[in-house]
């Protein structure tokens, strides 16, 4: 597989994961659920990410990076040590994401 049609799958992986997280929960989301939702095999998930804690890891990053303040919410309630980290203003906006929701 060429290296772009690699950074595409893992791209679409990655995008379908923080989707789930948004709807399903980022705690729980497993490369299982992932994968049935892409329609790929899980080892495929696995080959990009290759522990759930490396996916979840990407997954807050990618949250970070679009800030996705739902996903971020939820990273901060299970502790997540890079939604930990922050700053102040964002974790408040994350939090407030979620008490607002009506």
């Amino acid at each position: 597989m060429k290296q772009s049609a690699k950074n595409d799958r893992k791209q679409s992986i990655l995008d379908t994961a923080l989707r789930l997280a948004e709807s399903a929960g980022y705690a729980s989301l497993t490369p299982i659920e992932i994968a049935a939702a892409i329609g790929c095999a899980r080892t495929t998930v696995i080959f990009h990410y290759h522990t759930t804690a490396q996916l979840h890891r990407a997954i807050v990053g990618e949250a970070i990076r679009v800030k996705n303040l739902r996903v971020l919410a939820q990273a901060l309630v299970a502790n997540d040590p890079r939604a930990k980290k922050l700053p102040a203003d964002l974790q408040r906006a994350a939090i407030e994401s979620i008490l607002n929701r009506g």
